[in-house]
């Protein structure tokens, strides 16, 4: 049963023992009150105790009580911890026939006269077994709602991490061939170049007309090959990058899965959002339509390379 902690005022101490007494043939246990303290006790720290250690306060609403501080300053203590925990109880038991008081009209009171009281206390003890029936259904419904989302994300985020390791393995082997053609490309270009030369070199026959088409012929092919390398290794670049989003976003997701395992009843709408947006990853990527490509970084400033080439070739000629 309920641990109460019974709040009364000291000149209703009779009322209130019996009272106890009748609590207790129900099976319920009373924490410690006020009227138990003595000289030199802080009234504040063993009342804040004894709420804590209780499930919840039962009042007697007397005229005494009303004016009593030590009651109103525990109904006060009561409603705040009834906030903080949903658990918590406040069962207000108006005696008497005396008018309900502004301070406790919002909550659901029992009313009875002094001379009922195991009538009064069948009653409370009834008014609890509601409270902890509603909060008994509440963390059902709650822990259902748990399985929903864990199940729920279970199905969504195992597919979802297995498209993601799929994208990352498929970017890097991707990333990897462009490298190896612009790797290739480069190769070519300086092989180009040094058979170039060395033709420009052995072929003294050669008229200046002849030399300067041997020399356009190899800056064009040498700046079409480093345009291509360039190419490669900036589209390589992009690839290295989505790779590694994709990363990001299979631990995401993994983090997401364990978040909702650990939080899913607490976790609201915008919590789940924040987590499985993954706003830490870049948006600048593949998934969003956009890559890291840009203008200039296909622009191998041919022009100059061409115009330095043509003048080592001139410089060349005998």
């Amino acid at each position: 049963m309920s641990r109460i902690f019974l709040s009364y005022s000291s000149r209703d101490k009779t009322t209130a023992v019996d009272f106890a007494e009748a609590l207790r043939s129900l099976g319920h246990e009373l924490v410690i009150d006020v009227d138990s303290l003595v000289a030199g006790d802080d009234w504040r720290d063993i009342l804040m105790d004894g709420l804590q250690n209780a499930d919840g306060l039962v009042i007697l609403v007397t005229e005494s009580s009303l004016n009593s501080p030590f009651v109103l300053s525990e109904l006060g203590a009561a409603r705040a911890f009834a906030r903080a925990s949903k658990d918590s109880f406040i069962v207000p038991v108006v005696l008497d026939g005396i008018s309900i008081p502004a301070v406790i009209q919002d909550l659901l009171v029992v009313q009875g006269k002094s001379s009922d009281l195991k009538e009064i206390a069948v009653k409370v003890d009834a008014a609890i077994a509601s409270h902890v029936g509603r909060q008994q259904g509440i963390r059902k419904r709650e822990e259902q709602r748990q399985q929903e989302i864990v199940g729920t994300a279970a199905e969504f985020v195992g597919p979802h991490k297995k498209l993601m390791e799929e994208r990352k393995r498929r970017e890097r082997m991707i990333a990897f061939r462009w490298a190896v053609l612009g790797f290739a490309l480069l190769l070519l270009a300086f092989w180009i170049a040094y058979c170039n030369f060395v033709v420009s070199i052995n072929s003294i026959e050669l008229t200046g007309q002849q030399y300067f088409v041997l020399g356009l012929r190899g800056v064009f092919a040498v700046g079409i090959l480093i345009y291509g390398a360039k190419t490669a290794f900036t589209f390589s670049r992009a690839n290295s990058r989505e790779a590694v989003r994709s990363s990001d976003r299979v631990y995401a997701s993994s983090f997401g899965e364990f978040f909702l395992q650990i939080f899913g009843t607490s976790a609201s709408t915008e919590d789940v959002k924040d987590i499985f947006l993954m706003r830490h990853v870049d948006s600048d990527s593949k998934a969003s339509g956009k890559t890291d490509v840009k203008d200039e970084d296909l622009d191998p400033k041919t022009v100059s390379s061409v115009t330095e080439l043509l003048k080592t070739i001139g410089n060349l000629r005998p």
